[in-house]
């Protein structure tokens, strides 16, 4: 609890850091000569391994001229300045992708650690003044956020990182605390009922719940305390994440930090109190004998809710329909799973007790017995472990939501591949684009896609293709001017071509030489095309162009939502990450209740025993009784999240408009392997204090 609600105070700061930092480093744009300081154009986004790369590009107008926040020196013309996350990029043949590394951006120069930024200095023969804007110096207001680089637009709203911080550390945390909490309930319970027959009321029993939980949730507090005061004075840096978090960046948060441990330290005794409070009112009601009979008919509304959920939202296409009928189901599955781990905890029971009669093995008789007849017993103790993997995998699910659009990109790139790349960048002048041309290799032509409108306003759009005629030839279309069908086109650099077209056709311009009249209109793509079929090599071209055009960035057209889905991938491991450390609580606080739990059974056992010479028998009964709740719980939790969502799943061909779900099979895994490794180390525990008081028992 203290580590989530810590983590809530820092990623709130981290925002208002993120937010500070990338207005001073936005250039303010001069309002005359005299103004200007240096020269500068935003180059849009490049992309290295599917994450983007802010590209900027930079001239000084003297010797003096203002540098941007975190460069130290101007770089040589043609050189760059690079932030540390993409200098651990640049290496092997893309050492000098942007030009030789003159230095490295310090942390003030960048909108969060691992942000990928790049300032380019073009060559005398690239320049292009006209084309640059004029800066008197940094620290503008941005107020179109034109400016903004990958570390603030990628980044997840605010709102979606704390409810992934609640919903996989401080929801957890309550959880693990109530939990802990019924260590020793009912023997609690009965001291209870004697102190309230002496005249106690119930604020005493409060004031001794609180003296009693002090220690424990002192220890928890100061543990966390401590991981916390360990991240204000070492950086920590997680490659697997892709993620930093600089010792300073924490210390920003300032007194909100030691608040917030305060703050943990008193609603975890909240916690504790009311916690043991319904206990003891729970306690005092007798269990119906029909409560008993309930648990299979909300075993089989569980069930039943999981497929009705499955084949109500594959047969839907609504996106709102589909969201509505998936939550309904999420809901009906929450409040009857308990129900469903309670009995097949009992069917495990009952084959223990079966197997147990082949094997003479009075253990598993005990244990298996204990799982029948304890059905209440299990059914609460999987609340817990239910409602964490079920809470952190839904917001897995919200957070890593999938369009089709990323689908169709995923699909056309395994199709497509490199064929076909799009040039795109702000304000390039058409110099540097016929500079690019000249070097592009053999087996790699230009070709243009311009788009005008049609005299008659409720016709659409018309698109058309200019390229020369060898161009034309090699991907099997005319030389001839003229309008052709997309459905024509059989070549798989021509079907790319094609899907730009807004009316199901296209029409052919063939070219003699140069470009189009309006080639650097924004009306206007350009495209670098293979004529052979064969992919094209994209870092060599991205490579020409930024020696010769800097600022034009040269990718596949599908890269743009490539990279925004590997974004929520890596989402997608950080959900995984907190969650991990929420079921280890939930986890741990359910091993020690059920192996309290069992102290009274192991007393019980440990006479017969000792007389008999089987100390193995109380072990045997432990081992049972401890290991498949807790086993089972995790199981059948994390099936029922990945089945949930299937009907949300993608299928075949994605649907334009509609909204996929991915469930994570390493969330899976990872609530599995916690709670198998939990089962494992609370048996162990188990046994070691059955064979301990069996040994220790004396008539």
């Amino acid at each position: 609890m203290c580590i989530g609600l810590a983590a809530m105070v820092v990623e709130a700061d981290y925002t208002s850091l993120r937010q500070e930092r990338s207005d001073a480093i936005a250039p303010v744009i001069a309002q005359s000569d005299a103004d200007t300081h240096l020269l500068y154009r935003f180059g849009g986004f490049a992309s290295i391994d599917n994450r983007p790369v802010t590209v900027v590009v930079i001239a000084p107008v003297s010797e003096d001229s203002a540098l941007p926040p975190g460069v130290e020196a101007w770089p040589e013309p043609g050189e760059a300045v690079v932030s540390p996350a993409l200098a651990e990029d640049l290496v092997g043949d893309r050492a000098d992708l942007f030009g030789p590394v003159a230095g490295t951006i310090g942390p003030e120069g960048l909108e969060v650690p691992r942000e990928r930024r790049v300032y380019m200095r073009p060559t005398a023969e690239a320049l292009d003044e006209a084309s640059m804007t004029g800066v008197s110096g940094f620290g503008g207001d941005n107020p179109t956020g034109s400016f903004y680089g990958e570390g603030y637009l990628n980044a997840n709203p605010q709102s979606v990182v704390q409810a992934l911080l609640v919903g996989t550390l401080f929801l957890p945390g309550v959880v693990a605390l109530v939990v802990g909490s019924g260590i020793n309930g009912e023997e609690r319970i009965r001291q209870s009922r004697t102190l309230m027959a002496l005249g106690l009321q119930r604020r005493h029993l409060d004031a001794i719940d609180a003296v009693e939980g002090l220690p424990a949730v002192l220890v928890g507090t100061a543990l966390g305390a401590l991981l916390v005061g360990a991240t204000c004075l070492v950086d920590i840096a997680i490659p697997a994440l892709d993620a930093a978090f600089p010792a300073a960046d924490t210390r920003h948060a300032g007194i909100w930090l030691p608040l917030c441990v305060l703050v943990a330290l008193l609603v975890a005794m909240g916690t504790v109190v009311a916690s043991r409070l319904s206990q003891r009112q729970l306690g005092t009601r007798r269990t119906h004998p029909r409560k008993v009979e309930r648990l299979h008919v909300r075993a089989l509304f569980c069930v039943a809710a999981i497929g009705t959920t499955i084949w109500a939202t594959a047969h839907m296409t609504e996106t709102y329909p589909r969201t509505f009928a998936y939550l309904a189901g999420v809901v009906v599955v929450a409040l009857t799973i308990p129900a469903l781990v309670s009995i097949v905890v009992s069917v495990l029971g009952s084959l223990a007790t079966r197997l147990s009669l082949r094997s003479s093995s009075a253990g598993t008789l005990v244990g298996g017995r204990q799982l029948e007849r304890l059905t209440q017993r299990s059914a609460r103790m999987a609340i817990g472990v239910c409602f964490a993997v079920l809470v952190a995998g839904q917001v897995q699910l919200w957070s890593t939501t999938f369009g089709a659009e990323y689908y169709h990109a995923v699909q056309q790139t395994k199709t497509y591949g490199t064929t076909v790349l799009q040039a795109s960048g702000r304000d390039v002048p058409e110099r540097s684009v016929l500079a690019l041309l000249d070097t592009l290799p053999e087996g790699a032509n230009p070709a243009w896609i311009t788009y005008s409108e049609p005299n008659d306003p409720a016709a659409p759009v018309r698109a058309t293709l200019h390229a020369t005629c060898d161009t034309l030839t090699a991907i099997d279309l005319s030389c001839a001017s003229g309008q052709i069908e997309v459905n024509a086109m059989t070549s798989l650099v021509a079907e790319q071509l094609g899907a730009y077209s807004l009316d199901g056709s296209i029409t052919i311009e063939p070219l003699t030489s140069g470009t189009p009249t309006d080639s650097t209109a924004d009306t206007t793509q350009m495209f670098i095309v293979s004529t052979t079929g064969a992919n094209l090599d994209t870092e060599s071209l991205q490579r020409s162009a930024n020696r010769v055009a800097p600022g034009l960035q040269i990718d596949t057209p599908q890269q743009s939502w490539i990279s925004g889905g590997s974004r929520l991938v890596l989402t997608s491991h950080w959900i995984i990450t907190f969650a991990a450390v929420g079921l280890v609580g939930i986890f741990g606080a359910l091993c020690a209740s059920i192996v309290a739990d069992g102290a009274s059974t192991t007393r019980a056992l440990a006479p017969v025993g000792a007389l008999t010479g089987s100390p193995g028998l109380s072990a045997g009964a432990a081992t049972w009784r401890t290991a498949v709740p807790v086993l089972v719980s995790g199981i059948i939790a994390a099936i029922a999240y990945y089945l949930l969502p299937t009907g949300l799943r993608v299928g075949g061909d994605a649907l334009d408009g509609v909204t996929y779900y991915e469930p994570s099979a390493t969330y899976v895994l990872v609530a599995v392997a916690i709670a198998a490794l939990s089962a494992l180390l609370a048996t162990v525990v188990a046994r070691r204090g059955a064979r301990r008081a069996t040994r220790s028992w004396r008539p």
